[in-house]
């Protein structure tokens, strides 16, 4: 595809070039838990909650009459199962989740669902900690076109505003997906954009199709996501969407195709993300692009030593970024390992290489993202498994949700909380109760600006691995 670009692309003399930068550490990898019968199909990314367990959902297996579930797993290994769908008739519940669930500032679960609900093309939900479920959104309540969007493959954001945002692969005023807002009620539902809206030929800028990925909120409350059939796009809490990038606009696609997972978003305004297909040698890419000057920069290119395929990126709390590969076979029959790697500005690193034994007693690669939990750690799920992979990266803290006005109650998680004395928001005292080891209560104060969250914990000081934002 060659269309008129909206972005500005960098150089390749400024390119990162993997191959003169791959190393190879010997990282912490531990498989925490084995996850039993319908859990066992993880495709999303797992989530920290409020008591430090770990939180995913599971496509299912319709062969075996599993539609998805929601689990819970310690960071110890107990597996428990908080939801099963299709539990009510016709799977009016929802089932097959493709994506994780997010934690809102409610202290409950959101997610979506592939398809069930009230006409079959999925839903949005609440879970409760407990288990409890409310069905928010049946999509394709306008079942002719679903014009309201169907088959909701991306998670939810929770924005400023309050309200809930995703993504629809298909539906939407012209069928090739949508973007929508939700309350966390389930009311105020607004399709805030279609996909193809009119612009899908080459007299046009494309603005993409069958979006499937979660959005990314940055300062200025803009939000920004990737479609299947190949963009880069950011689009406003009101619906204007904007196309910044178009893949596969080099030759031989060698910037990237088929951006896949979702995309991260640093705290000095650069996006990433990883495309399954493209690059200089044909093993994917992770990519960039920055959003102030909207420069976008292949990052890192597969098709080595250092896997195939990425799938989806995160930014750790050191700023780097972290990521895993699917691995591939090559026309060749070459073998391109499956790997979780690590980003830096000067290197590519290999953190861990699967199945290096026979039966693949590790799990295989997860489908979703890694998640640093506050303890410094990562963690993923794979087919019938939940691990973890230490780099050495300290503890931190993190807020629920990571906005708010003066005198607004935020949760702050983290990791032996007990005895915390002072609770700041960017230098500024703030009132708080300890709750448990993992959650503080805080206040935050008037007079507070935009920055980091500290706490004073008795063994040392504990920073927030993103900025709080001062609404």
């Amino acid at each position: 595809m060659q269309f008129k670009l909206h972005c500005r692309l960098c150089s390749w003399a400024l390119l990162f070039c993997v191959a003169a930068a791959i190393g190879v550490t010997a990282q912490t990898y531990t498989v925490i838990a084995t996850l039993p019968g319908g859990n066992a199909y993880p495709t999303g990314n797992l989530i920290q909650g409020v008591n430090g367990n770990l939180y995913g959902t599971s496509y299912g297996n319709a062969a075996s009459n599993e539609y998805g579930t929601v689990f819970e797993v310690s960071t110890s290994g107990t597996v428990s199962t908080l939801y099963t769908f299709c539990s009510k008739a016709s799977c009016a519940d929802g089932s097959f989740p493709a994506a994780g669930l997010i934690l809102a500032n409610d202290q409950n679960f959101y997610g979506t669902t592939t398809s069930g609900g009230a006409y079959g093309e999925g839903t949005v939900f609440k879970l409760t900690p407990s288990g409890t479920l409310t069905t928010l959104y049946s999509f394709c309540q306008d079942q002719t076109p679903c014009a309201d969007g169907a088959n909701p493959y991306g998670g939810l954001v929770q924005g400023t505003s309050g309200l809930l945002y995703g993504t629809t692969a298909l539906g939407g005023e012209h069928a090739l997906g949508s973007v929508f807002s939700i309350g966390t009620n389930g009311e105020m539902f607004t399709t805030l954009y279609s996909f193809c809206d009119g612009r899908c030929s080459i007299f046009g800028l494309n603005d993409g199709s069958a979006p499937e990925s979660a959005l990314v909120q940055d300062s200025n409350g803009n939000f920004y996501g990737t479609t299947s059939f190949g963009t880069i796009f950011e689009i406003t809490p009101q619906g204007t969407l904007t196309t910044l990038y178009e893949f596969c606009s080099l030759p031989s696609c060698e910037d990237g195709n088929a951006p896949w997972g979702n995309p991260a978003l640093s705290s000095d305004g650069i996006l990433y993300g990883a495309a399954t297909k493209g690059g200089v040698v044909g093993g994917g890419v992770v990519w960039s692009l920055q959003i102030s000057t909207n420069i976008f920069i292949d990052f890192n290119d597969f098709g080595g030593s250092g896997g195939a395929e990425p799938n989806g990126v995160v930014v750790g709390s050191n700023g780097n970024v972290y990521g895993t590969s699917l691995g591939a076979i090559g026309r060749s029959g070459v073998v391109y390992p499956a790997t979780i790697y690590e980003i830096s500005p000067t290197a590519f690193t290999v953190l861990y290489t699967f199945c290096q034994t026979n039966g693949c007693p590790d799990g295989g690669p997860p489908l979703g993202e890694l998640v640093e939990a506050t303890n410094g750690v990562f963690y993923g799920a794979s087919t019938g498994t939940v691990f973890s992979l230490s780099d050495g990266l300290a503890p931190f803290v993190m807020s629920v949700p990571s906005f708010g006005k003066p005198g607004n109650k935020v949760r702050i998680l983290g990791t032996n909380l007990k005895g915390s004395t002072t609770v700041s928001f960017n230098g500024k005292a703030a009132t708080f109760s300890v709750n448990s080891s993992s959650e503080i209560t805080a206040e935050v104060p008037t007079g507070a600006k935009t920055g980091q969250i500290q706490v004073q914990t008795p063994g040392g000081k504990l920073k927030s691995n993103v900025v709080f934002t001062i609404l």
